[in-house]
């Protein structure tokens, strides 16, 4: 089965949403169980599933990605250390979190019931 449209670039934004379409990317290659560690290095078909799986993640990433795990011979270490760097923080991304802490601040002359209603509104 050939998929016409490949994994979009990574590009340091909604990880998991990137994650999860590279792993259901490399189960249709049949290199998923490289990836996640469930065919041991000694299997005989590894170092050629881990070539091609590592071809398919740098073929997904953008520059500065690449440059994080390029060297990393081994593709479950290149999407751990994307993990480790990428996969807590991307669950509605930077920008929300930030916005998030400046509605968080009282307003000048804001009382703080007002302040208050305004964030359980925020929240809803």
């Amino acid at each position: 089965m050939e998929v016409k449209k490949p994994v979009h670039v990574f590009t340091g934004k909604s990880y998991n949403e990137w994650e999860c379409r590279l792993l259901a990317y490399l189960e249709i290659k049949e290199v998923a169980e490289v990836v996640e560690g469930t065919m041991p290095p000694t299997h005989a078909d590894y170092y050629a599933k881990n070539r091609l799986a590592r071809v398919i993640i740098l073929s997904a990433l953008d520059d500065a990605q690449v440059r994080m795990v390029f060297k990393v011979r081994d593709a479950p270490a290149m999407l751990s250390r994307l993990r480790k760097r990428y996969g807590n923080k991307s669950y509605m991304g930077e920008a929300y979190h930030f916005q998030a802490l400046l509605n968080l601040r009282i307003g000048q002359n804001e009382s703080a019931r007002r302040q208050v209603l305004r964030q359980i509104q925020y929240a809803c």
